[in-house]
C-alpha cells in the first residue's frame, strides 16, 4: 500500500473566525491506482515562520467493498 500526494488542498475557513485552514484529500490504494483502500482528510493551520501543523485528521475506510463490473453485463447480448 501507498499514499498519494494531496488529490485536493482547498483553503477553507472552517471555524468561521476569518482565518483560512488548508483541507486535503489523499487516497491510500493497494496494488495499484484502481484499488482504493482509504482516505485521509486532513485540517491544517498556519503557524507563522512557514510552518503548518495538522489540527484535524480523519481516516476512512471500507468495511464491505464490491468491485463492480468493468464491462456491463448486457454487453454482447
Amino acid at each position: 500500500m501507498y499514499s498519494y500526494p494531496f488529490g485536493s488542498l482547498k483553503p477553507i475557513d472552517t471555524d468561521g473566525n476569518g482565518t483560512y485552514e488548508l483541507v486535503g484529500e489523499q487516497r491510500i490504494v493497494g496494488m495499484d491506482n484502481t484499488d482504493t483502500v482509504s482516505r485521509i482528510t486532513s485540517v491544517w493551520s498556519y503557524q507563522g515562520d512557514g510552518k503548518w501543523k495538522p489540527r484535524e485528521v480523519e481516516y476512512s475506510t471500507f468495511l464491505v467493498k464490491q468491485q463492480e463490473e468493468a464491462v456491463p453485463a448486457t454487453l454482447g447480448k
